[in-house]
């Protein structure tokens, strides 16, 4: 990854030009690249230097010009800057002698690292800043069902991951969602309210997180560009797809209420859909209704329906939902249900 010098402001016109064509705020744009929303904010106040693959990728995508740039450095020239002078320090206090050969000190930075993994907690008290350690949970139908919210709402960086939902639709829905992570990691997530977008961003910090989520399937940076897919082993279990489905559905999914009137009379019926854009999701939803027996109809390439009222109250006793949204017309006492033989199961 490259660094693009700028003229001032010139970073910021760039992102403003983005944010019109596209009507995206900047917390949209922040989780379409896959970053989180301060990095752009400090890109736009020139206090970083950005992306030149951002800035390209965000150029083709969208038909916007790049701004004027001076130069373009390296990702890292910044160190390469900092060790020259430490090498001309280094050899002005020694006068040139080696102090260990290059082999010696490569090695003693290893044993350094592990002895920092084996005693966390000592090199903690000694001031020496760690990498956060989460809990790797085991292969199960609720780390199946969190693949399937990351799938859905989440965005996964280089040291941060972050699930974005309504705060008022899914108000009750944040709360299970946290309570996921705490049970499966042994780490209690940050809560950020977006008021503008009225969002709520739950983030998870760490290297090690991501790390993680990659060993367990998922993929770093834009959903849509990489289209990604379902983890392998979520696949090869009827169980865990059934959760996976669950987690994508509560939230790039919805169970809709369709009004019309005939004769003079007025129908209600329910239908569930599953939106997004990433066309192997979609086949990995729709193939996991076929084996449910359902009959899910495609819609152009990023919709995907269950158009029967009996099906899509089917669903919630068979795959079942953990965010309360998708049950509130099931609730709604004044409407008269013509599938009374359906008992709805949740979670």
């Amino acid at each position: 990854m490259s660094r693009l010098f700028c003229p001032p402001g010139e970073q910021c016109k760039f992102l403003l030009h983005v944010c019109s064509a596209t009507q995206f705020s900047l917390s949209t744009l922040a989780r379409v690249v896959g970053l989180s929303e301060r990095t752009l904010r400090d890109w736009k106040r020139d206090k970083l230097h950005a992306s030149k693959e951002v800035f390209d990728m965000l150029s083709r995508q969208y038909h916007v010009p790049l701004p004027k740039i001076q130069e373009v450095k390296p990702e890292y020239w910044s160190t390469d800057q900092y060790r020259n002078e430490a090498i001309t320090a280094w050899k002005k206090k020694y006068k040139g002698k080696m102090v260990g050969t290059i082999e010696d000190r490569r090695k003693g930075g290893i044993v350094a690292q592990q002895r920092r993994r084996e005693d966390p907690e000592k090199y903690k008290k000694m001031g020496v800043i760690m990498r956060r350690v989460f809990n790797k949970p085991e292969k199960n139908s609720l780390l199946a069902e969190f693949c399937g919210i990351m799938l859905g709402d989440g965005t996964i960086g280089h040291g941060q991951c972050a699930i974005s939902l309504n705060a008022t639709a899914d108000k009750e829905y944040i709360k299970r969602v946290v309570n996921y992570i705490q049970s499966l990691f042994h780490y209690t997530p940050y809560e950020f309210h977006d008021p503008k977008d009225n969002v709520v961003d739950v983030v998870i910090t760490g290297v090690n997180f991501t790390t993680m989520l990659e060993e367990f399937g998922l993929k770093r940076g834009n959903k849509t560009v990489h289209q990604v897919d379902v983890p392998e082993w979520i696949k090869k279990s009827i169980e865990f797809s059934k959760a996976c489905v669950r987690g994508l559905i509560d939230t790039d999914g919805g169970i809709f209420l369709h009004k019309y009137v005939s004769n003079g009379k007025e129908y209600h019926y329910l239908k569930l859909n599953f939106t997004n854009a990433s066309m192997p999701l979609i086949s990995f939803v729709r193939s996991v209704f076929e084996k449910l027996h359902f009959h899910p109809k495609v819609q152009g390439e990023r919709k995907l329906w269950l158009y029967s009222q009996n099906e899509a109250i089917e669903y919630l006793n068979i795959v079942g939902t953990s965010n309360p949204r998708l049950k509130k017309y099931l609730l709604n006492p004044g409407i008269k249900w013509y599938n009374t033989k359906y008992k709805i199961r949740g979670r």
